[in-house]
Formats: C-alpha cells, sequence, structure tokens
C-alpha cells in the first residue's frame, strides 16, 4: 500500500504514471483534467466517468439509468445460458450440423455452412 501526500507533489512533471494520477487527484478545474487525459488513456477514461457523474442530474441518472440496463441485460444473459436457454456460437454451429446430419445434408455442404472443420462433423456422426 502506498500513501499518497498530494501537498508535496512536486510542480514538474517527472514523467511517471504516478504523478500524473496524484495529479488527477489533487486537479480541480477542467483545464488540468483534459491535459492530463492526454497524456495517459487511462487517465482520459477516468476524466469521462468523472464528468459524466459531475453533470446535471437528469444526465447523471440517464447515465446510471443505462448503465443498469447494461449490467441487467447481462445478467439475464448469463441466467439464459446457465439455464441452456441461450448457446454459445460454437454450440448453435453444432446444433445446426446436427439437424442438417438428420435431414441427410452431405458433409461437405454441412462444412461450409457451419465452419466447422470435417473432423468436427466427423464426431458428430460417430456419436449418433
Amino acid at each position: 500500500m502506498n500513501t499518497l501526500e498530494l501537498p508535496k507533489l512536486p510542480g514538474k512533471k517527472d514523467d511517471t504514471e504516478l504523478w500524473d494520477w496524484m495529479k488527477f487527484f489533487k486537479s480541480s478545474q477542467k483545464e488540468e483534467f483534459t491535459m492530463l487525459a492526454q497524456s495517459n488513456p487511462q487517465i482520459q477514461r477516468a476524466v469521462g466517468v468523472l464528468m459524466e457523474l459531475s453533470a446535471d442530474e437528469q444526465t447523471r441518472l440517464l447515465y446510471e439509468s443505462r448503465e443498469k440496463a447494461h449490467w441487467d441485460e447481462m445478467a439475464r444473459m448469463r441466467e439464459a445460458r446457465e439455464d441452456g436457454k441461450v448457446e454459445g456460437k460454437a454450440e448453435g454451429k453444432i446444433e445446426v450440423a446436427r439437424k442438417l446430419l438428420q435431414q441427410g445434408i452431405q458433409d461437405d455442404i454441412i462444412v461450409e455452412t457451419t465452419g466447422l472443420s470435417r473432423d468436427e462433423i466427423a464426431r458428430l456422426i460417430s456419436k449418433e
């Protein structure tokens, strides 16, 4: 754990990431944040979030509702996968290949349609 004493921040930049972060925490003006954001992509992201959260109440509520909707959708997708209702790309291709095999479609067409390899198709045939 490090302790940062912001009042002791040297006035001259020393080209370290630690100096940039200390300056970020010590800054209070938008111009300082903008300058720091240009020099470091991680700080740029932090400045973006800070600006969003510092915006007026309506903008902040909109941002929070978008974030909540995003996390809710991610949770729904995770639950659906765990319940077997949503298949991943590979699982979906395998299921399509199985259905095509059951219909008597030629292996070449299944390979072309699904993008699975001939070995994968052969394994599916041997399992059935």
